[in-house]
């Protein structure tokens, strides 16, 4: 650790790694009851460049540096002053963890669904305790009382006020672990900054039975198209507004919004090799509040494939229809709506479901769009050779386990291939008629 001056806290600021950084690391030295300690924070550069419209490098770090400033004094003068940072109960902590280094970390949805969560469901036990007496004894008692007390979950209006109350019922164990973790991040933000000396979250025991029954039930619940089907789905929204983000789906393996996202020129027309990088989402600027479409990275690696004969043929007349257009009329994504702009991915996803039902294809409850995604990824596991860690690339996992969770395990040992002969394997099966 740095030297802690006696007069007051100070602040430093790095960029993290130093070669190719991808976020600035900001940290506050400072003194507590003379023992020296620090807060810290970071800002990444990939989210700065996605909610600017900054492309240039020293631009994007410029940004991200004066940014990464701005939160590092904010918290140093939290400090001279001798505000509330040090003396946090759990609710002030985890407001403030959500409001200045969430929303900086990550996006602000993220951040309001923290708030949200803890509001509803740990506040009311917890959040009057002092954050440094917080033990992990309460914790636990906290986590029982969430697994068998019935919630309700509040109904709200477009400007976000609570209207009413849905019917009272448990969690089940993928909302409890959802809340744990939003818990857990904030509490880690705070041993990061010292406030306290370990997560009291980590005591919470793993309930293994709870878990397995989720999957099991999670299996019954999961189902995909077939090949048969998948054809009759792209047939069937042929000449249409959807045929489009369908296509690009079922030939990249793609989830909806990163299909919505695809542009123009992230399509090579000569080797047919297509970059998915990027996801076109609807994202609210505040709770209740009015929602724009942005550009925001895709949910896993950036992945190459190979664009079909047929979403060439598309982007090739996409481009030639754009360049005929006024530049204020000009869009470079390769899905749009009927009135000619970006494809919302919720406005795909709603007529998505009426096309199926047009079509005579049952979709899994709750589930739209996604069951195509899920149905190639099934059909993929079958190609001769594919591995698994070739089936996390397809899929954009970062993780082998993601993708074993994704489908239950459903992979096998002689499944080992390459990536471009799998890919070609299913566009054959997909295009090929009984």
């Amino acid at each position: 650790m740095a030297r802690i001056p006696t007069s007051e806290p100070y602040i430093r600021l790095a960029f993290v790694p130093k070669k190719v950084p991808t976020h600035v690391r900001w940290t506050v030295y400072h003194l507590v009851n003379g023992v020296p300690a620090e807060k810290q924070g970071k800002v990444s550069l990939e989210r700065v460049k996605c909610q600017s419209d900054l492309k240039a490098p020293t631009k994007i770090r410029d940004k991200a540096e004066s940014l990464a400033r701005e939160a590092a004094e904010e918290a140093r003068q939290e400090i001279v002053r001798g505000g509330p940072i040090l003396t946090h109960t759990l609710q002030s902590w985890c407001d403030h963890c959500a409001t200045k280094i969430l929303a900086v970390e990550r996006e602000k949805r993220y951040a309001q669904q923290v708030r949200s969560q803890l509001e509803m469901h740990v506040y009311g036990k917890l959040g009057s305790v002092s954050l440094s007496k917080l033990t992990p004894a309460q914790v636990c008692a906290w986590w029982e009382w969430l697994s068998r007390t019935p919630r309700a979950a509040p109904i709200r209006n477009k400007s976000g006020t609570v209207i009413g109350a849905k019917t009272a019922k448990i969690l089940g164990w993928k909302s409890r672990e959802l809340i744990k973790g939003y818990l857990s991040t904030c509490l880690s933000r705070a041993v990061d900054n010292q406030l306290i000396q370990a997560n009291p979250v980590a005591a919470i025991p793993d309930d293994k039975a709870a878990r397995d029954a989720y999957k099991t039930s999670r299996v019954t619940r999961l189902r995909w198209f077939s090949l048969e089907e998948l054809r009759h789905l792209l047939e069937g929204s042929r000449n249409t507004p959807l045929y489009a983000p369908i296509l690009i789906q079922i030939d990249l393996a793609v989830r909806a919004a990163e299909a919505c996202g695809l542009g123009l020129w992230d399509v090579d027309l000569e080797t047919g090799r297509t970059n998915i990088v990027r996801q076109l989402a609807r994202k609210p600027t505040e709770v209740g509040g009015p929602a724009t479409l942005a550009l925001c990275p895709p949910k896993g690696m950036s992945r190459p494939f190979r664009a079909s004969e047929e979403l060439q043929e598309i982007v090739r007349a996409r481009r030639i229809q754009n360049s005929l257009l006024p530049e204020a009329d000009r869009h470079p994504y390769i899905a749009l709506n009927p009135d000619g702009k970006p494809m919302d991915p919720s406005w795909y996803s709603k007529r998505f479901r009426v096309l199926c039902e047009i079509l005579g294809l049952s979709l899994p409850r709750g589930n739209s769009t996604h069951v195509v995604r899920r149905s190639v990824l099934n059909a993929l596991k079958e190609a001769p050779g594919l591995s698994s860690s070739l089936l996390s690339l397809i899929a954009g996992h970062e993780r082998e386990q993601t993708t074993h969770a994704y489908l239950e395990d459903t992979l096998t040992e002689s499944q080992r291939t390459q990536l471009a002969s799998a890919a070609d394997w299913f566009q054959d099966r997909l295009r090929s008629r009984p």
